[in-house]
């Protein structure tokens, strides 16, 4: 693997993780909307822009017509304001017919994302107290009394949410080979154990390289266990084709035990990946 070449696996848990960020800003604004025309007709889109107006990531199931309207709507920002203008907390809401057109009516609300770099202690303890505090406060004031913290990117700030959060659940998606995928995250080691330690649940991924497929065998035999064993929805066709590639075989299909799962939490969507209705469970199994 060379200095430019990411692993495969970093790719895809970056890749979801930037397309989550769409989705979850939608589901928000969704769920504390009073116009049905944005909980019902979902007539909006939310984005991820980087500082040149250019769109990074799109939420899934919004209008994409309005996909037009938000790199230059933060590009005008920008122009503006200069990206010295803008601070963490910051949220502009703007309606200038001449940069986000199309109805008099349209609204571009927007808010500088506040990156935490990982290594710097000033960044730190920056993260920790204005991004951290802001986080727990707004969890407080809307009733998350015990979140579940899911992080894929080991560092300080990770493990100050923990402090500050005290998460019902803590997951912890751990990547094979992560330091390694560039020399400016070798630092991330010592952040790495420690978020293993206090994490409730580690989700690791591990090459299937020939060279490596043994090593995850071993641990698992030395531990007692003789076969590995996951579970997904009949959506989750890339997790299928993943696993099955890899050696796992179908061991059972659980007709409707997403419709019964739904009963208990309405908020389980009743459509998947690629428009597939939600419905049944499919276990899969590997020797070890």
């Amino acid at each position: 693997m060379t200095r430019n070449q990411a692993h495969p696996i970093t790719v895809e848990v970056v890749r979801n993780a930037v397309v989550a960020y769409g989705d979850e800003m939608a589901n928000a604004l969704c769920k504390a909307a009073y116009n049905m025309m944005i909980y019902e007709v979902r007539d909006y889109c939310c984005g991820l822009i980087d500082t040149r107006g250019r769109m990074i990531s799109q939420n899934r199931g919004g209008l994409p017509i309005f996909l037009a309207d938000l790199g230059v709507a933060v590009a005008d920002g920008i122009a503006r304001y200069g990206l010295k203008g803008f601070a963490p907390g910051d949220v502009i809401i703007m309606n200038h017919g001449l940069v986000c057109g199309q109805h008099l009516n349209n609204v571009v609300l927007y808010s500088p994302l506040a990156l935490p770099f990982p290594y710097s202690r000033l960044a730190q303890r920056w993260n920790r107290y204005f991004v951290g505090r802001g986080i727990r406060n707004w969890a407080r004031a809307n009733g998350f009394d015990d979140p579940i913290l899911f992080s894929f990117l080991p560092t300080q700030f990770t493990l100050d949410l923990m402090d500050l959060l005290n998460p019902a659940v803590s997951i912890f998606y751990c990547s094979d080979k992560f330091a390694e995928t560039s020399p400016a995250a070798r630092p991330i080691v010592p952040y790495e154990k420690q978020v293993l330690e206090r994490s409730d649940l580690d989700l690791c991924t591990i090459a299937a390289q020939a060279a490596q497929e043994a090593r995850p065998r071993a641990e698992a035999k030395r531990l007692g266990c003789y076969q590995v064993m996951l579970t997904t929805t009949n959506d989750n066709i890339g997790a299928l084709r993943f696993y099955q590639r890899r050696g796992f075989r179908l061991a059972c299909v659980r007709p409707g035990a997403v419709d019964r799962s739904r009963e208990r939490k309405p908020d389980i969507p009743r459509t998947g990946d690629f428009g597939i209705p939600l419905r049944d469970e499919i276990d899969l199994i590997c020797p070890v």
